[in-house]
């Protein structure tokens, strides 16, 4: 609605043709934070804080954001869908000393928005899987 203010549309009309679009079910931002996270995770997977960072700045309120976080995530293992992130990227991390690997991929998945405790157990656990060494390296 600020786009509509600033292109010089008045305060009342805007409220007034948003509080009607409303009525008629054609502005609902629940459904579109739960569609949006669910397209996200389809097509470009992404952790808590860059979902919620995305929906923001689309101008969604922040309780109606964790509600459908919460509902989405309810069931999903964040760490396995960071590990398959990494396991997609493989060939990025084969060649690479396993210090700079690892750096890699915590910015990486950092990037994405997971949180660093998830980003560390799947990287670690990615580098295990390429190196084909299954012990734990913390």
């Amino acid at each position: 609605m600020g786009k509509l203010i600033g292109r010089g549309f008045a305060q009342s009309v805007v409220d007034e043709a948003a509080a009607s679009l409303e009525r008629v079910g054609l502005i609902d931002d629940a459904d579109f934070a739960a569609r949006f996270i669910q397209d996200r995770m389809r097509l470009r997977p992404s952790g808590h804080a860059a979902l919620r960072r995305d929906l923001r700045r689309r101008g969604v309120e922040p309780d109606l954001i964790e509600a459908a976080l919460e509902e989405a995530f309810k069931d999903v293992d964040l760490e396995a869908v960071a590990f398959r992130l990494l396991c997609g990227r493989r060939s990025r991390y084969l060649h690479v000393e396993r210090a700079k690997a690892l750096n890699r991929m915590y910015g990486f998945l950092g990037r994405r928005g997971f949180p660093s405790d998830v980003a560390r157990s799947a990287a670690f656990r990615a580098l295990d899987e390429m190196s084909g060494d299954t012990t734990n390296l913390d």
